[in-house]
């Protein structure tokens, strides 16, 4: 709150008016320490509401009604007036502080010169609304640092305010763009980002806590190499690493949160081993069951010499005869 004294040596015209046209306009017969020509000092009184962490004002000016509007900027700051025939309220931003402002005043009075006392109202200072451009990751485990990419973060750290969800979490400031954040130890699931400075948040972007991963079951049980196996489980988004013993995998797809498919590696020996998932930095899930890795089957094709074939979309061993190809199972 700033209150300031009008200037102190204001004349009352209209009582001198009053007395001129009595006296018949003789400004001999006025007397000049005549208390009624001149007009107590008057106090204006301006809020501000709205800055955030250390910012602060540079200037703030209010001049007499008879002044003329101050369009002076100070830094290259923001000027704010109430409208002409009130107050003139003034003020700059510092131009240091750690993000911009918007200035909207809520009920600028207009007063004269016969007011005692003028409160012009509250002028509240809005910050740049936080954007979120990005995140580093859009899931990771608790205590994962992740950095967010973005746009009117506060040069303040303790100034942006970042939830996963509800919960509050103290970031760390890189740059104007970036902030670095750890993965509060809540629930996990969807809890979406926010960075809020002052009374201005952005919109939220989308982060999932993810938890070990679980194997429950997989189907089939028993195959020679590249062999398609359906995992079934829990928190498989983000798997890194799928194993038949110590194998990795040939390939595989994670089609959801609870479904990976996976194919038989070749050179892995044959018997029972364990299926393994890897995912999100979390130590492996390891099936319960074993799969059972089969010798392969095959088959050794002959060419004959000089064979030729056109055909299309025939029966397998229809293409064969007539590439001149003889099958012959083991």
């Amino acid at each position: 709150t700033h209150t300031y004294t009008t200037h102190p040596y204001f004349v009352n015209a209209s009582q001198i008016a009053t007395d001129l046209t009595t006296n018949g306009g003789n400004p001999t017969l006025l007397d000049p320490n005549d208390a009624a020509y001149k007009i107590a000092p008057r106090t204006v009184t301006m809020n501000f509401t709205g800055l955030v962490a250390t910012d602060k004002l540079a200037t703030v000016r209010v001049n007499d009604p008879a002044s003329a509007t101050k369009t002076d900027i100070i830094d290259g700051v923001q000027v704010f007036n109430v409208p002409a025939d009130s107050w003139k309220t003034y003020f700059a931003l510092a131009g240091t502080n750690g993000t911009t402002y918007t200035a909207v005043s809520s009920s600028p009075v207009s007063s004269d010169t016969t007011t005692a006392n003028t409160d012009i109202g509250t002028i509240t200072l809005t910050p740049a609304k936080p954007v979120i451009t990005s995140l580093s990751a859009s899931q990771g485990a608790v205590s994962t640092t992740i950095i967010i990419t973005g746009t009117n973060f506060h040069a303040v750290t303790a100034a942006n305010i970042i939830k996963f969800g509800t919960t509050v979490v103290t970031p760390t400031y890189i740059d104007a763009t970036h902030l670095s954040v750890v993965v509060p130890n809540i629930a996990p699931g969807s809890q979406p980002v926010t960075v809020a400075v002052g009374t201005q948040t952005s919109d939220p972007a989308a982060f999932n806590i993810s938890v070990a991963p679980t194997i429950t079951s997989f189907v089939a049980t028993t195959g020679a190499s590249l062999t398609e196996v359906t995992i079934t489980g829990t928190d498989f988004l983000g798997t890194t690493s799928v194993k038949f013993g110590t194998v990795e995998a040939f390939s595989f797809i994670v089609d959801n949160d609870t479904t990976i498919r996976a194919r038989v590696p070749g050179g892995s020996g044959t018997g029972a081993v364990k299926i393994s998932v890897t995912a999100n930095a979390f130590p492996a899930a390891v099936s319960v069951g074993n799969f059972t890795i089969a010798n392969p089957s095959f088959r050794i094709y002959f060419v004959k010499a000089g064979a030729t074939g056109t055909g299309s979309n025939w029966g397998r061993r229809a293409c064969l005869r007539q590439c001149g190809i003889e099958e012959l199972p083991l």
